[in-house]
Formats: structure tokens, sequence, C-alpha cells
């Protein structure tokens, strides 16, 4: 026996095919078009003599409300929690950007300029509407729930990501949220959005206790490109299936503008065109998309439901995702035009401030207390281990196959076969680089004990060094000029002894890190743009050499500019001597300036071209030097916010107030620019490495020093300012203390800890 409503629907389909055109009749019966009337002149229809769909909006960009009917339905308290969750999209979008430009993660993707759209719409959907989401949606994750933690341990693949790493980056999802997780290709989340709507409309029909549901869909408008967007709104429309389709009109489709993807009125008439009721609003304006998201839940749930389109005119004003470069095919102006004239965030802040629940300092405490927890949990997650290997066979099958079985057995023998081969490396490198401790140092101890005794009587009772002694800072920085000056010219010598040459090694891998001439430090149009590198303590130009060979050469930019500054003007000689055996090209791109890094507002700069004609003076020794410098009143400034990366290597531990130079690293660098220091460590995680390379240190490098410069006193202070420099720890905490962002454990040890690199970044906002 058939149910009645079965029969009821084959009843009224067996109506509709029955439609008929009458005689005499003024309009279209047929089934194709009910109702269209009749015109005895041939005539096209065009586009442009229909007028464009208006854009509703509630508040303007002045923060001034214009809808003269609206209301708000939320309290000060419910407003302000809404846009902190469009604060910490935006602060969250930052870090993890300049995160991934510093090789932390792989990809991602900002929502700059769309939070309203996010979070506005989200706030009116109920927590039981199940969500399909394209991948700029943060906004809604972070509205119905989703921690900063659950961001991070997705973006990390770690074992906490609900995923189990399986997935790109960004690509989030919650069972508990009712939030279908995000998939890469274009579109595919709409057809499958108007399944499940469809569903629960059945769901509802079978079980009418069951509380009403919508679906919500979102994507760009990029994404109504694609095939599955028309079957998408013509089955929902067809079916009439609870579903509000949800666009960020954000005028581009990756590197694709508006108006080379359609000729149309954007995406709101398609919506007009398969029977779906549509609304276009502004996309900036929070209040405006949470006051139509509301209507559009109460229309999708009317008569059964229906779909309803909604198209949010927005701007997308980041780059497409870490992958792109935006500036390539837009202007930049127009980019600040749109972040200066009408951002989203700015727009409800006024809103705020005007009705006196928000103010300066509300926004300061806001902006420093999110930014902490994203780190915190940023740091937390990247730490996490990894999930297990197992893992990526499982949840296909209910029970693992034969063939799933066999895969799993041939990786677990390859795995054993194959160790952890960074694991290896270091074990392999500290057994060899003890036994090389033993050997050299018995060699070496031998010989300086002999030569010692032969000049011991020659020599002066030697006064205490300054390693270990407290000193003030002008007398420190009187003696460390007098070290460098002496070990000026054997500086490579110095450093083969200290890091049994190593340190030539750690030099290439830090500039590699950096990959000078490249996105991760663009400042121009393009990704190879201009770019302003200041080396500190660099005179002899061991990392500014480096940093244009891979710049120009490498990178093939020879845009990148290198500053060298130095406190040392017999180091700075040396540099300058060197830099004539580079290409012209690179010759022209350095620029040597006698400076403290403490205080880079007085700077002595070289000249180019040194001439005979120049004053000259003369060193300890009475030899005669050129004096390359300016005379000593002209000085200037390194303004601030001029420069895309500062570099130190192997010199911040002889400055005579580190956190003094820190901050000034932080005046001088851009926002967004990076702090990068090699410098000697701690090597005490490693206990008999440790012990044994304290030994070379003190008894072997000050003997050296004697025998191969006649200088034991320059190398011993060498030695003990290694020992008296902050861990990597402590060193971390003073990088973060100047206002700098570190990812991660914030450091990358070398060999062992015998050197380390820490990164910063000064925030871009």
């Amino acid at each position: 026996m058939r149910s009645p409503n079965l029969a009821s629907q084959q009843q009224h389909r067996r109506h509709a095919g029955s439609i008929s055109q009458r005689p005499d009749s003024k309009h279209v019966m047929f089934p194709g078009a009910v109702k269209s009337a009749f015109s005895y002149t041939m005539r096209f229809e065009q586009p442009s003599t229909y007028p464009a769909l208006p854009t509703y909006r509630v508040v303007d960009q002045n923060g001034a409300v214009v809808d003269p009917d609206f209301v708000p339905d939320l309290s000060d308290e419910e407003v302000i929690k809404l846009y902190r969750d469009m604060l910490t999209v935006s602060i969250m979008d930052l870090i993890m950007f300049d995160a991934q430009r510093q090789g932390r993660l792989s990809f991602y993707m900002v929502s700059a300029g769309e939070e309203a759209v996010s979070v506005g719409t989200a706030s009116a959907l109920a927590k039981e509407d199940v969500v399909f989401c394209q991948y700029r949606e943060q906004g809604v994750f972070k509205q119905r729930g989703f921690t900063l933690n659950d961001f991070m341990n997705q973006l990390f693949a770690n074992q906490k990501d609900p995923g189990k790493g399986r997935n790109m980056p960004v690509h989030y999802g919650s069972r508990e949220l009712n939030i279908h997780t995000i998939s890469s290709p274009l579109a595919t989340q709409l057809p499958q959005a108007s399944g499940a709507a469809y569903a629960l409309k059945i769901q509802r029909m079978q079980d009418p206790s069951i509380p009403p549901r919508v679906v919500a869909a979102y994507f760009g408008e990029g994404a109504a490109s694609e095939g599955d967007f028309h079957a998408a709104l013509n089955i929902a429309a067809t079916r009439s299936c609870p579903v509000i389709f949800i666009c960020r009109n954000n005028g581009y489709a990756i590197s694709t503008p508006t108006l080379e993807q359609y000729r149309g009125d954007g995406i709101a008439s398609r919506g007009l065109g398969y029977g779906i009721e549509t609304i276009r609003v502004d996309g900036n304006d929070f209040w405006a998309v949470r006051e139509v998201t509301k209507k559009a839940r109460e229309l999708a749930l009317q008569d059964g439901g229906k779909p309803v389109l909604i198209e949010a005119m927005t701007y997308r004003v980041s780059h497409h995702s870490t992958s792109d470069d935006s500036f390539a095919y837009r202007a930049r102006v127009e980019v600040e035009d749109w972040k200066r004239r009408d951002n989203p965030i700015a727009r409800l802040r006024k809103w705020m401030e005007a009705k006196g629940c928000w103010d300066e300092n509300k926004e300061k405490e806001a902006r420093e207390s999110i930014r902490r927890d994203v780190l915190k949990a940023f740091s937390e997650a990247e730490r996490e281990k990894k999930p297990p290997v197992r893992t990526m066979f499982e949840d296909v099958y209910e029970h693992l196959t034969p063939d799933l079985r066999k895969q799993m057995k041939e990786l677990k023998s390859q795995i054993e076969r194959y160790p952890d081969e960074d694991t290896m490396t270091d074990r392999s490198l500290i057994i060899v680089t003890v036994l090389f401790v033993l050997i050299l140092t018995a060699l070496l101890t031998y010989c300086a004990v002999k030569y010692v005794r032969g000049v011991a009587a020659q020599s002066a009772e030697q006064p205490t060094h300054f390693g270990f002694e407290t000193v003030t800072e002008g007398e420190k920085r009187e003696r460390v000029a007098g070290v460098f000056t002496s070990v000026a010219e054997s500086y490579d010598r110095m450093n083969d002894l200290m890091s049994f040459g190593w340190h030539r090694v750690w030099k290439d891998h830090f500039v590699a890190s950096l990959n000078p001439g490249f996105s991760p430090l663009t400042s121009g149009p393009d990704p190879r743009g201009p770019q302003h590198i200041l080396d500190i303590a660099g005179g002899t130009g061991d990392i500014a050499f480096r940093l244009l060979h891979t710049a120009h050469v490498v990178n093939g930019n020879p845009s990148v500019r290198v500053t060298i500054s130095d406190i040392n003007r017999a180091m700075l000689t040396v540099g300058r001597q060197r830099s004539a055996s580079l290409p012209a090209s690179q010759q022209a791109a350095l620029t040597f300036v006698e400076a403290n890094a403490e205080d880079l507002t007085k700077t002595r700069p070289l000249h180019p071209y040194p001439s005979a004609s120049e004053p000259t003076s003369h060193d300890a020794q009475g030899k005669e030097e050129q004096a390359f410098f300016e005379p000593a009143t002209a000085t200037s400034e390194i303004p601030s916010n001029s420069v895309d990366l500062y570099t130190v290597a192997f010199g911040i531990r002889n400055f005579s107030n580190i956190p003094a130079a820190l901050r000034e690293a932080h005046r001088v660098l851009k926002p967004g620019g990076v702090f990068a220091c090699l410098e000697f460590s701690k090597a005490d995680k490693h206990p008999l490495f440790n012990a044994l390379y304290k030994e070379w240190s003190f008894r072997a490098i000050p003997l050296i020093g004697q025998l191969v410069a006649a200088d034991r006193d320059s190398y011993q202070y060498l030695v003990e300012s290694i020992e008296r420099f902050p861990s990597q720890e402590e060193f971390r905490d003073m990088i973060v203390d100047a206002g700098f962002v570190v990812a991660g454990q914030g450091y990358e040890d070398l060999t062992g800890g015998v050197a380390a690199i820490h990164k910063g970044m000064k925030p871009r906002a």
C-alpha cells in the first residue's frame, strides 16, 4: 500500500506534466516557462537595461548607522566577544603568514578584509546548523568555538590534530561544531551542502520533533564559475532544500579579477535565475551581514525549506595564499586604499566607540592578550609529536585489508632499515668531533707547553680577563675594540680554531635559511624586489658577501643591497679590502659604516672609493692606514622601519648592552622584518661533548692564539665571552622582550649546541 505522501507527490507530478497551452491565451503555458506574456515585437533582452541589484548596508564606513529600522539585538558584551573573534583571526593570520615565510609551516591562507563576512554570518546561525566552508572562514570556526589550540594542531599536523595530519594546513573541520572538514577542490562543498540540506529536510519530515536546522555553504565568487555551483543551486531550488549559500565576492579568483570571470551582475543575479531568494550585502559591514543572515535563516526554514543566496561584497586585502604574490597582478596602492578606507574591523570598532563600549586602551589590551594567546598555542602545537605512522593506513576500512597490512609491514621494514637520518647525522657528528678534539688537544698541548715555557720569562703578569670581569660599558667597548683590532687580520683563522672550521658551514646554513633576495623579504611589487639588509658586527664581510651572492647570483635579484656595520674600524678596513675581489655589481650594492649597534642613529659611513687625498691615521703599531671614513662630525642615521633583514653573526656576545642592541634592531626593521643571529652557544644538552668542548676552549684555544697570533689575551677573552653569553632559552626570551615574535622554541642548535641560530620577526601590526 502506498503512503499518502508518496501518492500526493505522484499526483502532483501528473498535474504538473499536464500543462497545456489554452486557446487565445495571453501568456505562455509551456512546462518550461509559465505565465510569460506573448510579445509581438522581436526584441532581445539586454543586461544593461536592468539596474544592478542593490547592496544592503546598516553601518557606513564611519561607523554611523544608516538603516533607520536597525535595532541591535546583541548586548555590549556579545558585540565585544564577536569583535575579539575578528581581531583574533586578523592577528593569527599575520603571525601564521610570517611563520610560513620562516619555514615553520608549509602553507597558509589568510582572510584579511573578510573578517566581517565569516564572523557576522556565523553569529546568526544556530549551533545545530550544519556548515560547509571553503578555506577563508577562520572566523566561522572561531565564532562557533574552535580554539587557538585547535587551529594550531591542524596547522602543524601533530598528534592532537583530529585529521591525524592527513590534510594540508587550513583544512579545518569539527564534528562537535557541525562543520564539515574543508577540502581543496573548488566548489565540491556546494552540491554536498545541497544534499545535506535535503537530508535534514527529509529527517524532519519523518520526525517533526527534531528542531529545524539549515545548512550554510561558504564559497568565493571564483568557485561560482565551477559546474558544481550550478548543480548545487539547481538541486536546492527544485528540491526546496533549507540551505543558505554565502558567497564572498572579494574581487579576485586567485589572480583573475571579477571583470575577467563574468559579465553579468555579480553572483546574486544567478540566484534569481535559479528561482532562489537572493540578497546582496556590504560584506565589510558586520551588522548588515548579521541581519541578512538572520533573515535568510528564517526564509530557509519557511514552508518546509527553501534555498537562499547571499552575495557579500568585500575585498581580499591579502594575497590569495602564501604561494601567491598579488602585487604581480594588482597595484599596491589599490590594496592600501582598501585597507585604509574600508576595513571591516575598523568599521565595527568605530560603531563600538561611538556607542561607548570600546576605547583605545581596550583595543591595545585586546591585541596584546590575543597575540600572547596565539603565540602560546603556536609554541605548544609546534612542540607536539606527529601522529603515529600507523594512522596513515587507518580509517579507510573498518578493519585493515590484507593489502594495507602488507604496505604497513613494508613501510616498517624500510624505517628499520633506514633510521632517522637527522638523528644518525647528529650522533656521527658528535663522535667524530669528540675524537678530533681529543687527538688535537693532546698534540697542541704538548707543543704549547714547550713554547710557553720558552716565553714565560719574557711575559709580564696577565691582567684579570674581562670576559668574567665586571667593567663599565665604556671600558668593555674599548677592550672589545682592542681585541678585534688585534685579531682583524687573522679573523678567519681565529674562527677556524674556535669551531674546527665548522663556522664556514654554519654561516652557509645561516644565509641559506634566510634566502635573501626572495619572497620572505619582499618589500616591492616583485617577489624579488628591492631589499635592504643590515649586517651588524660584520666588518670583514663574511656574512654580507654570502648574502649578496645568494641574492644576486642564486636568486637573480640584483636589487638587494647590504649595509655592513661594525664598531671596529680595523675590521671594516679588512672587509673593504676583501670586497675588491667581488663583482662590480656586488661592490656597488655594499655600504660600510662605523656604528655602535646599541645606537644606530649615529653612523660614520665610508667613502665609496677612498683616495690618496683623504686624511690618514695610525694603528697601534704605528703603521699608516687609510682612514676611509667621513670626518668624525659627519654622522648619519639608519632610519626607523627601513631594514628588511637584520643579521649579526658571532658578534652579539661582544655587545656592551645586548637588550639595547635588540631594541635598536627592532626600531630599524620594517614591520614583518626579520632579526637573525648566529652565535656560539651552550652545548650542555650533551654533557660529555660539552665537557670536552670546554676543555678545548679554555685550555687549547688561548695557547693556539699565542702560537698563531702572539695574542693570548684576545683569544682568552673570546673564549670567556662565549661562556658568559646567555643560554639559548635566555637569549630567546631577550629577543621576545625586545618586541619580536619568535616561532617554536625560537632557535636552532648547530653541532650539538656549540652554535645556534636565533630568529625573530617584528610584528606587522
